[in-house]
């Protein structure tokens, strides 16, 4: 029993942070701490306040792990974090950071109805 009870404290103490395997080693990067997740030619970049982070992995894996709440995805190639976007426009999503990010026409309306009920969360 104290095994089980050990990896489910493990595993919950996992819940606010995003696991990334690089190089052999596991890398837990707090949600909050997430700015953007780009894809580049099977890579991972993974920008944060503070620096960036590259990994093989896919987007699509990546946004599995992450909570739909704060998170969304504006293009094939980009995930951004709901608490970095400063404002959005119809084809770009500017962040706090100073970066432009393009949303793609596909996902277009879904970006501007999630942020917006995503800012409303925020208010009420």
């Amino acid at each position: 029993m104290p095994i089980k009870k050990a990896i489910h404290k493990r595993q919950e103490g996992k819940k606010n942070f995003l696991p990334i395997h690089q190089k052999g080693r596991e890398i837990l990067v707090p949600f909050r701490d997430i700015v953007y997740l780009e894809s580049k030619i099977r890579k991972i970049h993974l920008y944060t306040k503070d620096n960036e982070i590259q990994y093989y992995s896919t987007l699509s894996e990546e946004e599995k792990k992450l909570p739909f709440t704060n998170f969304i995805r504006i293009h094939q190639s980009y995930i951004v974090n709901f608490h970095y976007i400063r404002e959005i426009s119809y084809k770009k999503v500017f962040l706090v950071t100073g970066i432009q990010l393009p949303i793609s026409e596909r996902n277009s309306a879904s970006v501007k109805k999630n942020y917006l009920k995503f800012r409303g969360s925020l208010i009420g």
